[in-house]
């Protein structure tokens, strides 16, 4: 039976390293099998992957409970009680409720600039968030059609959104406030 992008969970290439052994297959965001279960990562393979968005299987380790499946609506209750303050109306008409969290999150960014993808990953803070997506201000342009993967490190099981940017505004200088849409959650796997 052949491997299916939804049955995969993406993980942060920094969770690679040299001398580590594979638990389990690495594949591309087409499910096609990068590195075989078992292989012990040496630069070679480090360096193939620059441009890879990449995802294991279940037989990869999880972080927390390996049962946990979460979602927008799960992580933004989570939220809520952590910040034990409801949320502001927004000024804009939207279709989720926007909430002004200041919350940090480890992001992985694949952004594509003239079919070419790079990773890298930053540390940013959100300026507002939703069931729909977030926002966050950044030095730099980022285009829209770039990917991201969210960690939410200070959540139970560190939860991952992968968000597609949808705009990027600058807010004068080297400001810019890039806006995320969520496209799914996953529960990414351990280091």
């Amino acid at each position: 039976m052949a491997v299916q992008i939804k049955d995969l969970c993406p993980i942060f290439q920094s969770s690679l390293s040299l001398g580590k052994v594979l638990p389990g297959n690495l594949y591309d965001e087409k499910a096609k099998l990068l590195i075989p279960k078992g292989t012990r990562l040496v630069q070679a393979n480090l360096d193939c992957l620059n441009s890879a968005e990449l995802h294991v299987g279940e037989d990869w380790p999880r972080e927390g409970d390996s049962s946990h499946n979460a979602n927008a609506h799960e992580i933004l209750s989570q939220l809520a009680q952590a910040y034990k303050q409801p949320a502001k109306k927004s000024v804009n008409q939207r279709q989720h409720t926007r909430h002004q969290w200041k919350v940090v999150l480890t992001v992985e960014l694949h952004e594509t600039n003239g079919g070419n993808t790079s990773r890298q990953e930053l540390e940013v803070t959100t300026q507002d968030i939703a069931v729909g997506g977030f926002s966050f201000i950044y030095k730099r342009y980022i285009n829209p059609g770039s990917l991201i993967y969210a960690r939410f490190e200070t959540l139970p099981n560190k939860p991952c959104l992968k968000a597609e940017v949808k705009n990027c505004v600058n807010l004068g200088g080297f400001q810019h406030r890039i806006g995320m849409q969520f496209l799914k959650v996953e529960t990414p796997v351990s280091n």
